[in-house]
């Protein structure tokens, strides 16, 4: 795949065989970015997003979208307004025609999806991968990079992923350099030692059916354990942990941000195929 080219063509007619080049077929807009001195045009990072819509697996699509909006400025290529503006132009079929037309438009209700579960300022796609899985189990969608203060600390920590009503951290955990490890087990101690519940997820959490549900089903125990454990009534003055109904399923719910996520057993129930993007749920 790196060894190809990939050439974008506005029509079957100008496609020809070249060795090491794959023609990509694309009638709707484009914006382009001079390289190699001038001497070629590359798409720029949302219309190349687009194009592959339809190439790439739905929850992939999300991967690749959150790619280019990385939290590092040197690798953020684009925000989530900019790809939504751009997925609303493909929506306008004024400037279209008969198959040109259907070509241009094809895939859009799949980015529309997609735009639903990206999230800008992200670090790495295996944390956005993470983050779907718990949204497949029916979790609530936890705030990306979240940013702590700890006593004693001069700076910022920036968290992969957080629930800071609950006060429980997310962090994915790739192999790092010693060095790194031990001051992420550092930071990691300062961290519980202000009430933070840790939670380290691993490339072999998300290996296989099984293991992503181990994962959500160790995240919702505990959430459970906030809600059931006496931390919730410790935290919140607010009404945030005590605004309960009864969801449809006849299960109560307690609303969590924006969300609210049912109460099963004294835990915290789990759905599979909670979020769809296949049927656009």
């Amino acid at each position: 795949m790196a060894d190809t080219l990939h050439a974008v063509i506005e029509s079957n007619g100008v496609r020809t065989i070249l060795q090491g080049i794959c023609f990509v077929l694309w009638s709707g807009p484009q914006t382009h970015m001079p390289i190699h001195h001038g001497r070629l045009r590359c798409t720029d990072s949302v219309t190349t997003w687009a194009m592959h819509a339809n190439r790439l697996e739905d929850e992939e699509l999300v991967v690749l979208g959150d790619s280019m909006m990385r939290r590092d400025g040197h690798m953020k290529k684009a925000t989530l307004e900019e790809f939504r503006i751009y997925v609303d132009s493909l929506s306008d079929l004024s400037n279209y025609s008969g198959s040109d037309r259907l070509r241009a438009v094809r895939g859009v209700s799949k980015m529309r999806r997609a735009l639903r579960l990206m999230r800008e300022n992200t670090d790495s796609s295996q944390e956005t991968r993470s983050r779907i899985v718990l949204l497949r189990y029916g979790l609530p969608c936890p705030e990306v990079n979240y940013a702590i203060r700890l006593k004693g600390y001069s700076h910022v920590f920036f968290t992969d992923m957080a629930y800071p009503d609950l006060k429980i951290i997310i962090e994915y955990d790739g192999r790092h350099h010693a060095s790194r490890w031990l001051a992420d087990s550092k930071r990691r101690e300062a961290l519980e030692d202000e009430g933070w519940l840790y939670i380290q997820v691993t490339a072999e959490n998300l290996r296989d059916e099984d293991s992503q549900r181990e994962l959500a089903e160790r995240v919702a125990q505990r959430m459970s354990l906030r809600f059931f454990g006496g931390g919730c009534a410790a935290m919140w003055a607010n009404d945030d942990c005590s605004d309960s109904r009864w969801s449809e399923e006849g299960q109560p719910s307690v609303r969590l941000g924006q969300a609210h996520i049912s109460l099963m057993n004294g835990g915290i129930g789990l759905r599979h195929d909670a979020i769809s993007l296949i049927d656009g749920g």
